[in-house]
């Protein structure tokens, strides 16, 4: 099995279509904020980010 290939931020963004960036934007904000916030690194995986947001995912409103 081959890994998949590690994606830098601009890479991951650039492959994804116009009307999904704003949501990986979103996305890479608040996942480096709790990355920070809980392990002290800004360490995030853009390839796994850019995967969620072409899956569909959304940020729901908290309480849902």
């Amino acid at each position: 099995m081959v890994a998949p290939q590690r994606l830098k931020k601009q890479e991951a963004r650039e492959a994804l279509s116009e009307e999904l960036r704003p949501i990986f934007d979103s996305l890479c904000e608040e996942t480096l904020h709790w990355s920070q916030y809980y392990y002290g690194t800004s360490l995030i995986s853009y390839s796994i980010l850019k995967e969620l947001v072409e899956d569909g995912w959304k940020k729901m409103p908290s309480g849902t």
